[in-house]
């Protein structure tokens, strides 16, 4: 991936903002200088040559591999996205889910709920330097997990 090689060596925050919102950025930012460490954005498609103007560095158009890894490695991790969410919880890392104007928010909301981790939406520009306790959460979603794989399990068997 572009610019990837060296984010091992740094410790840093990532911001994934799927909305193009300077609050976001604004936000991430001040969760990066609460922790004393860079703030990495990780930008796809057309719009991801332009570096945001809080970001220290913009990883753009990386691949699958690196996407997971930058997620894995960060300290923290600020986003809009269900899917930068859903990997930033897998990887245990303290997520933060800036909610999108475009009404895309309800499986954000759903599972963080369920898993009782409703307090890590932000509507304001408050920082939280909160961690989280990922016992229940690893709980939790290994009861999902398995819950998907029966339901996998079930529909390939067929009736």
């Amino acid at each position: 991936g572009r610019g990837t090689a060296d984010v091992a060596r740094e410790k840093y925050v990532l911001v994934i903002c799927l909305e193009r919102r300077d609050a976001v950025y604004e936000y991430a930012r001040g969760v990066a200088d609460g922790l004393g460490v860079k703030l990495y954005s990780l930008r796809t498609g057309p719009r991801a040559l332009k570096k945001p103007r809080h970001v220290d560095k913009n990883l753009r158009n990386v691949s699958v591999y690196d996407y997971l890894r930058v997620v894995q490695g960060a300290e923290a991790v600020v986003t809009d996205s269900f899917h930068a969410m859903s990997f930033a919880l897998i990887f245990n890392r303290n997520v933060t889910v800036v909610p999108r104007g475009d009404g895309g928010n309800s499986r954000m909301v759903d599972l963080l709920g369920e898993l009782g981790l409703a307090d890590r939406i932000v509507a304001s520009s408050a920082v939280s330097d909160v961690g989280i306790d990922f016992d229940p959460v690893n709980q939790l979603l290994e009861n999902k997990i398995e819950e998907a794989k029966g339901f996998l399990r079930a529909s390939l068997a067929g009736p």
